[in-house]
């Protein structure tokens, strides 16, 4: 009941990291694109950006004013005419700006120095972070598969305690209790202890008193060990039926496992002496 507790709290937590970050990530995605929106109007629409635009605008205005002295045809190609020059004469505008960009983008530093420098920033922590599926997955679970793979569990992290008890599990599993003797069958043993006096501390002679199906005294209270407990008649049972269970069945009980046939055949193919 406390491990399926433990797993929903988990579950709940892990969901409003996994909300948080895409959040999180949103926000950092629209202020990157606030940046670069501005970044790409700027470069075309700087001061004589705007001012080429203002004149084939007034161009165009001209235009639209003496329509009706022209032709539809004909209005329409000087509206195309004016427009394709707006749009060449942006383009060099825009490309001017991004070859200024790019020059002052440009230093004089050395590659070893440019190399050293990048060394250094990828030694600075937080600077790199683990690969992750997508961007929508949160950096803590990125880091959590980059340790070493657990085994499988349920609930808290395996200690080396639990394992060694799971070894024993097993070894108990492969081995059986120890059968009962004849004398622990037929019901009755005969006590062989020495009974000890609280008063004195000293040992008296051998009990002797003759028990009938009880695994404790009824004289001096000794446990005769080679009586097998209730539990463990019920645990050797148990085991007996689970390999019972794990052992293969034939479909028809009447067909044997090997065919003897085939198997003569086999043989005697792979040991016939043959000559070189």
């Amino acid at each position: 009941m406390l491990v399926d507790q433990v797993q929903v709290l988990q579950r709940y937590w892990r969901g409003a990291i996994s909300r948080q970050w895409v959040r999180d990530t949103h926000k950092a995605a629209t202020f990157i694109q606030k940046f670069v929106r501005t970044l790409l109007v700027e470069v075309a629409l700087d001061k004589p950006g705007r001012d080429v635009v203002r004149k084939c605008q007034k161009e165009m205005n001209v235009l639209l004013k003496s329509k009706d002295s022209r032709s539809e045809s004909e209005h329409i190609a000087r509206c195309s005419v004016v427009a394709g020059h707006a749009r060449v004469a942006m383009e060099k505008q825009r490309n001017r700006n991004v070859d200024m960009r790019r020059a002052l983008s440009f230093n004089l530093r050395s590659k070893h120095t440019r190399k050293q420098d990048r060394v250094k920033m990828l030694r600075n922590v937080g600077r790199t972070q683990p690969q992750r599926l997508s961007v929508f997955e949160p950096t803590v679970f990125a880091i959590k598969r980059l340790e070493p793979p657990l085994p499988a569990r349920i609930g808290c992290k395996q200690s080396h305690i639990l394992m060694q008890v799971e070894n024993s599990k097993r070894l108990l599993n492969r081995s059986l209790p120890p059968e009962p003797t004849e004398k622990v069958k037929s019901g009755s043993w005969v006590c062989p202890f020495r009974p000890t006096d609280p008063q004195t501390g000293k040992s008296g002679n051998i009990c002797k008193m003759v028990n009938w199906g009880k695994r404790n005294c009824s004289n001096c209270g000794k446990r005769q060990y080679e009586i097998p407990h209730g539990a463990t008649l019920r645990g050797r049972a148990a085991v007996i039926a689970m390999r019972l269970a794990k052992t293969t069945k034939m479909s028809d009980p009447k067909t044997p496992l090997l065919n003897i046939n085939m198997c003569g055949s086999w043989g005697s193919i792979m040991f016939e002496p043959k000559g070189f």
